[in-house]
C-alpha cells in the first residue's frame, strides 16, 4: 500500500479497535501494517500505541494469549520501526506498557516483553517515573522455574527465557542487585547458581548493564561479603566455583568501568587480600586459607593489573609460609596455591606487556625445583611438575630463558628415570610436562630430552638381551623388588617417546594434558623419534618384544612416504637373513610384522596425497614384481639386502617374501585410485592406470589361490587383507567396459581353496554392488546361486562370507544409496521361498539362516524394521542352528527389534521365549556372551504391555533358575536382574484400564 492508504488503513483501524467483538481481528491486522508497511510519519506510530496501551477499552490480560501476543509484537515493531515517535510518548509508553504485561504468564509472550523493556529503557529516560513498577513486573519471575517440550525444535527454551528476563535488569539496576543478593540468601542451590550467573551476565556484558559509579560502587563491599560467604561456607561444590567466576569478572568489570585509574580497582581487591593475609597466619585452619587463596587467585586470572597487584601483596608471605612449613598435607595444599597463581595468568601473552609474574620467576621456579627434587611425597611431586609445566609454557614457552627449560627438561627426565613409585601419576605428570616442552621448544627436546630417552633404551635393550649373571628373571612378578623389570622400563621409555610424537595419546584430559592433546608435535621431534625407533628396529629386528613395541608406536605416528619405506626397508632386510625357510627368531619377528604393518602402512598412505600414493604403489609394484627393490627404496636411507631372486609374486617365493605381499595389499587398500583417476589428462593415461591395477589385481589372486600346505599358505587375517585390496581397486576404478573385463577375469579362475575363493568373491562383488557396476546384479546372482546349488560344497564357504556384503569398511569408499535395502530385497526374494520349500533339507536351510543372518548384521535400521514381518520367522529358525555365532548375531538383531518397536515381535512370544530360556541356560554348547545376550533379550520383554508377557510370567522365573548358577559371573549377573525384573512384574494402572 502507499502512504496514503497505509494512514486511511490506521484510521480506520483504530476506529474498529473500539468495537469488542473484531478486537481479535483488528490487533492482527495492526501487527502486520506495523511490521509489513512504513508509517508516513512519527504521529501515525504515536497514535497507534496510544490505541493500543492507552486505551480504556483495551484490556490486554483479560484477552486471549494469541491476541496478547498480537500486542505485544506491535508494541515491539512500534518500537524497532519508529523510535522516534514512540520516545515523544514518554511517560505514557511506559505506563501502558506495563499495563500491558503485568501478571503476564505465557512463556512465549514472555519472550516479547523481556525484549520489549530494555529497548524502552534506553529509548525513554522517563521510565524512571515507573522504574519500581517496571522491576516489579519483571522481578516476579525471578528464577524462571519452566519445563521444555522435549523433541519440539520450535518450542520456547529455558535458556531463552532466562536470558530474556536478564536483559531486563537494566531497569531499576540498585533494586536488581539488592534483590539479587537477598535472593543469594536462598536455601535453594538452584536459586543461588541463578543469582550468580545473573549478575555475572549484567557485568560481563559490552556495555554492562549497571553502570558501576552510579549503580555498583556503594554496593560492591557488600556483595563481596554475600560472595566470600558463599566461596567459604557453601556445601555445593558448584556454589564456590561460580562464586569464583563471579569474582574474576567483577574484577573485570571494575578495571574496565575506570581505565586508567587504578584506585577503585585496589579499593576492590583490598578487603580480599586483608582477608587473604590474615588466613595465612592462622596454620590451625588451612581451609580458610585455601579458600581465600582462590578467591584472590580468581580476581588475578582478571586482568594485568590485577594481577600485579595481588601478586605483590600475597606471593611473598606465601612462599615464606611454604618454606617455613613442616606439616605435609600444609606443604601440599601452599604449593598448590602457588600453582594456581601461575595457572591464573596463562591466558596473559601480550608481548608488550611485563608479565605480572616476572618478578618472581626465579624464586617460584627454585620452590617448585626443589619440591620435585627433595620431596618425598608423591602428591607434592605431581604438583610441582604441573606448576613447572604451567610456568615453562607461559607466554607461549617464551617465559622461561633456555637454560631455566633445559634444566626443566633434565628434571623432568630425571623423574622420568629415577623416581621408583607405584604412583603412576607421577610418571604421567612428568611427561605431560616434557611434551609441552617438547611442542614449545623442539630443539631443545631433540637434545636434551630424545636423545638420553634412546640412549637409556639402548641399554635397557641390552640388558635384556644379555642379562648380567645371576639377574632375576625379566618378566614382572607379584610382590617383587620396586624396582621395575628391564623389559617394563623398555615399554615405558617407547610410550613415553611415542608421546612425545602423539601428544593425543596422553592418558589424561585434566590439567595441562588436556591442551596439550589438542597441539601437534613439531615435525622435528617426530623425525627424531621415528629414526630412532628405526634405528632399533634395524638392529633388534629379530626380538618380537621389541619389534612389537616399536611397530605399534610407528603404526600410529608414521604418515610420510620416506619414513614409511625406512621401516619397510628395515623388514626386507630383515628377512632377508634368512630367505629359505625362517629361523624361529624371525618367525617371532614375523608375529609383530604381521601384527601392526597393515596398519602402519594404511597411515601411511592415507597421509600421502593421490599422486605420491600412486608413485609409492608403482615403485613398490615394479621391485616385488622385477625383483629389485632399489627402485622403492632409494629415498629410504637404507640400502636393500633382499635376497637374489627378490619374487614375492612367484609360485616358488620363499616364505618370508611372500608374506611381504598383504604388506604392499595394505598400502593398494588405502591408496585414493579414485581421486587419481579423475585427475588423469586424456583416455591413454586411463588405460595405463587400469593396466598397471589390473596386473596388480592378478598377482594379488596369484598369491592367494595358491594351496595352503607346507610354507606357502597365508593365514586368514593375510588372505582378508589381499582380498581386501582386490575389492579396493574394483571400487575405486572407473566404471567401463575395462573393469567389467578385470572383474570377470578375477572371478573366472578356480582356486585351490573353496573358502579363500569365496572370500574373494564376497570381497569383489561387495565392491560391485556398494559400487553400482553394471555387473553387479549378475555377480550377485551367481553368488545366490552357489547357496542354491549345493552340489560342489561351495555353498557353506559362500554362505559364510554374506556378513562381508554390508559391513562398513574406509578401504572401499565408493557407494550408491540404498544399496543395501536393494539387495538384502533380492536376497529375500530368492531364498525365502527356498526355505519355506518342503523339499529343502535341513543342511540347505542351515546355510540360507547363516547368508541372511550375515546380511541382517550391516542392515540398516530401518530396512530390517520395514522386513521384519519375513524376517522374525526365520530368525527364530536361526535360534535353532548349531552355529553359536549365528545364534548370537541372531539375539542382537531380536535385542534391535524389540528396542525399536515391541508390536513387531508380540505375536511371536509363544515360541521366542521357550527358546530364549533354552539358549540362557545352555552351558555345554552356548558361548557365555550368546547366554548373556538371551538374557538381555528376556528382560527387555519386561518392557512390553503387561497383559501380553503375564501367561509367561511363572514360565520364565522357574526357567532362570538354572541361569544363576551360571559357571560365568556376567552370565549370573544379568540372570538375577533379569528374573528379578520378571518378579517384580506387575500391571501398572494404566495396563489395567
Amino acid at each position: 500500500m502507499d502512504a496514503n492508504a497505509v494512514q486511511v488503513m490506521e484510521l480506520f483501524l483504530i476506529e474498529r479497535l473500539q468495537d469488542y467483538a473484531t478486537q481479535h481481528e483488528v490487533l492482527d491486522a495492526m501487527r502486520a501494517l506495523v511490521l509489513h508497511h512504513k508509517f508516513p510519519e512519527k504521529e501515525s506510530a504515536k497514535k497507534l500505541a496510544t490505541a493500543i496501551l492507552n486505551n480504556e477499552r483495551v484490556h490486554a490480560q483479560s484477552m486471549p494469549q494469541s491476541v496478547r501476543k498480537l500486542i505485544f509484537e506491535t508494541v515491539e515493531g512500534l518500537v524497532d520501526s519508529y523510535p522516534a515517535g514512540i520516545a515523544e510518548l514518554k511517560s505514557d509508553f511506559v505506563f501502558g506498557f506495563i499495563q500491558a504485561m503485568d501478571g503476564e504468564k505465557d512463556p512465549r509472550n514472555l519472550l516479547i516483553c523481556f525484549r520489549t523493556v530494555p529497548k524502552i529503557v534506553r529509548l525513554i529516560p522517563e521510565y524512571l517515573r515507573f522504574e519500581e513498577d517496571l522491576f516489579d513486573i519483571t522481578s516476579c519471575y525471578f528464577p524462571i522455574t519452566f519445563t521444555e517440550k522435549k523433541g519440539d525444535p520450535h518450542a520456547v527454551k529455558k535458556a531463552d527465557l532466562i536470558n530474556g528476563l536478564r536483559s531486563t535488569m537494566i531497569a531499576a539496576p540498585k533494586m536488581w542487585i539488592r534483590f539479587l543478593m537477598e535472593k543469594l540468601t536462598s536455601n535453594l542451590v538452584e536459586t543461588k547458581a541463578e543469582v550468580l550467573e545473573s549478575i555475572q551476565y549484567a557485568v560481563s556484558t559490552n556495555p554492562p548493564l549497571w553502570n558501576y559509579e552510579e549503580h555498583m560502587k556503594e554496593l560492591l563491599p557488600e556483595m563481596q561479603e554475600h560472595l566470600n560467604i558463599e566461596i567459604m561456607q557453601s556445601t555445593d561444590p558448584n556454589i564456590p566455583t561460580a562464586a569464583l567466576a563471579l569474582i574474576t569478572d567483577l574484577t573485570q568489570y571494575v578495571a574496565r568501568s575506570n581505565p586508567g585509574n587504578d584506585a577503585p580497582l585496589e579499593a576492590f581487591l583490598a578487603p580480599l587480600e586483608k582477608m587473604t593475609l590474615r588466613h595465612f597466619q592462622e596454620k590451625q585452619d588451612g581451609k580458610l586459607a585455601t579458600q581465600s587463596a582462590k578467591i584472590l587467585t580468581a580476581a588475578a586470572a582478571a586482568t594485568y593489573e590485577s594481577a600485579t597487584h595481588i601478586f605483590k601483596i600475597a606471593l611473598r608471605p606465601l612462599k615464606e609460609r611454604y618454606f617455613n612449613e613442616s606439616d605435609q598435607g600444609h606443604r601440599e595444599n601452599l604449593l598448590r596455591m602457588l600453582i594456581n597463581f601461575a595457572k591464573a595468568t596463562a591466558h596473559f601473552d601480550d608481548p608488550n606487556r611485563e608479565h605480572p609474574l616476572s618478578p618472581f620467576q626465579a624464586k617460584l621456579y627454585a620452590a617448585l625445583q626443589a619440591a620435585i627434587s627433595t620431596s618425598t611425597s608423591d602428591q607434592e611431586v605431581i604438583e610441582a611438575i604441573e606448576g613447572v609445566a604451567i610456568v615453562a609454557n607461559l607466554r607461549k614457552g617464551q617465559f622461561l630463558d633456555a637454560q631455566r627449560i633445559v634444566e626443566t627438561i633434565a628434571l623432568m627426565i630425571q623423574v622420568l628415570l629415577t623416581r621408583n613409585t607405584p604412583n603412576a601419576s607421577v610418571h604421567l605428570a612428568a611427561l605431560t610436562a616434557l611434551t609441552a616442552l617438547a611442542i614449545r621448544h623442539p630443539q631443545l627436546a631433540l637434545q636434551h630430552a630424545i636423545k638420553p630417552l634412546f640412549e637409556k633404551l639402548h641399554q635397557f635393550i641390552e640388558e635384556m638381551i644379555n642379562p648380567p649373571e645371576g639377574a632375576m628373571d625379566w618378566q614382572p612378578t607379584s610382590g617383587s623388588s620396586s624396582v621395575a623389570p628391564v623389559r617394563t622400563k623398555i615399554e615405558d621409555l617407547i610410550s613415553w617417546l611415542h608421546t612425545l610424537c602423539e601428544p593425543s595419546s596422553l592418558k589424561t584430559l585434566q590439567g595441562p594434558g588436556a591442551v596439550i592433546q589438542k597441539l601437534e608435535a613439531d615435525p622435528l621431534v617426530v623425525s627424531a623419534v621415528h629414526e630412532g625407533f628405526i634405528n632399533i628396529l634395524s638392529k633388534y629386528f629379530s626380538n618380537e618384544h621389541i619389534a612389537s613395541s616399536i611397530l605399534s608406536s610407528l603404526a600410529k605416528t608414521v604418515s610420510t612416504q620416506s619414513a614409511f619405506l625406512r621401516v619397510f626397508a628395515v623388514i626386507v632386510n630383515g628377512f632377508a637373513s634368512n630367505s629359505s625357510q625362517a629361523s624361529d627368531a624371525t618367525n617371532n619377528a614375523l608375529k609383530a610384522v604381521y601384527r601392526w604393518m597393515p596398519d602402519l602402512s594404511a597411515h601411511a598412505v592415507q597421509a600421502m596425497n593421490p599422486a605420491d600414493q600412486h608413485t609409492l604403489v608403482k615403485q613398490m609394484f615394479n621391485g616385488f614384481n622385477t625383483g629389485s627393490l632399489e627402485a622403492v627404496l632409494a629415498n629410504a636411507g637404507i640400502a636393500p639386502q633382499a635376497p637374489t631372486p627378490f619374487k614375492p609374486f612367484a609360485s616358488d617365493a620363499p616364505e618370508l617374501q611372500r608374506h611381504l605381499v598383504p604388506i604392499f595389499a595394505a598400502v593398494v587398500s588405502s591408496s585414493a585410485i579414485d581421486t587419481f583417476a579423475k585427475q588423469l589428462p586424456d583416455s591413454s593415461a586411463e588405460e595405463e592406470i587400469f593396466g598397471l591395477y589390473k596386473t596388480i589385481a592378478r598377482n594379488l589372486f596369484s598369491v592367494i589361490a595358491r594351496p595352503a600346505s607346507g610354507t606357502s599358505g597365508l593365514d586368514i587375517r593375510e588372505q582378508d587383507i589381499i582380498c581386501t585390496a582386490i575389492g579396493a581397486i574394483v571400487n575405486k576404478l572407473p566404471d567401463g567396459p575395462l573393469l567389467n573385463e578385470l572383474v570377470q577375469q578375477l572371478l573366472v579362475e578356480q582356486m585351490a581353496d573353496p573358502v579363500a575363493q569365496q572370500r574373494l568373491l564376497a570381497w569383489v562383488i561387495k565392491a560391485s554392488i556398494q559400487r553400482g557396476l553394471s555387473i553387479a546384479d549378475s555377480l550377485f546372482d551367481n553368488l545366490l546361486n552357489a547357496l542354491i546349488e549345493n552340489g560342489d560344497g561351495r555353498a557353506p564357504a559362500a554362505a559364510a562370507q554374506f556378513k562381508i556384503f554390508f559391513s562398513d569398511n574406509q578401504q572401499l569408499p565408493l557407494r550408491k544409496p540404498l544399496y543395501k535395502q536393494k539387495y538384502f530385497t533380492k536376497a529375500l526374494n530368492r531364498l525365502v521361498p527356498l526355505f519355506s520349500n518342503r523339499d529343502t533339507s535341513d543342511a540347505q536351510r542351515s546355510i540360507i539362516l547363516t547368508a541372511l543372518g550375515g546380511l541382517l548384521k550391516g542392515l540398516p535400521q530401518g530396512a530390517l524394521i520395514n522386513s521384519a514381518s519375513t524376517v522374525v520367522p526365520l530368525l527364530l529358525q536361526a535360534l535353532n542352528s548349531p552355529d553359536s555365532s549365528l545364534r548370537h548375531e541372531t539375539l542382537t538383531t531380536f535385542h534391535l527389534l524389540m528396542e525399536t518397536d515391541s508390536n513387531l515381535l508380540e505375536q511371536h512370544l509363544e515360541s521366542l521365549v521357550p527358546a530364549l530360556l533354552r539358549i540362557s541356560s545352555d552351558g555345554t554348547t552356548t558361548l557365555p556372551d550368546t547366554r548373556k545376550a538371551a538374557l538381555d533379550c528376556l528382560l527387555l520383554f519386561t518392557k512390553f504391555p503387561y497383559h501380553k508377557i503375564h501367561p509367561f510370567k511363572d514360565r520364565v522365573v522357574a526357567g532362570l533358575k538354572k541361569a544363576l548358577d551360571d559357571k560365568k559371573r556376567q552370565v549370573r549377573k544379568a540372570a538375577v536382574v533379569c528374573r528379578n525384573e520378571w518378579i517384580v512384574l506387575t500391571a501398572t494402572p494404566q495396563a489395567k484400564t
